[in-house]
């Protein structure tokens, strides 16, 4: 069985597979910030799971290192370690 995805906007799963696959038209219905959304995460939710580490993943996708965290974690795949973020509300005081 499919790894299933949260795809955000109106917060239903989907298969990975249909949402690209057996869905692709259903992704033209869409608004295009909805349909990247939804390609995204399945895009980068394949990389992890093929690669197993971040840095493969962005070696793979062409990103830099640290883009590749902020989408991973913009995307709600991954979530930020404690050890990154700043004390004080990250105002560096």
């Amino acid at each position: 069985m499919a790894k299933c995805l949260r795809c955000g906007a109106g917060g239903e799963w989907l298969q990975g597979a249909d949402l690209i696959a057996g869905e692709g038209t259903a992704l033209l219905a869409l608004p295009a910030k909805t349909a990247k959304r939804r390609f995204e995460i399945w895009y980068f939710s394949q990389l992890l799971n093929k690669h197993k580490s971040k840095g493969a993943v962005a070696d793979a996708s062409g990103l830099a290192r640290s883009s590749i965290y902020k989408k991973l974690h913009k995307l709600g795949l991954i979530e930020r370690s404690l050890s990154s973020q700043k004390p004080g509300g990250g105002d560096g005081q």
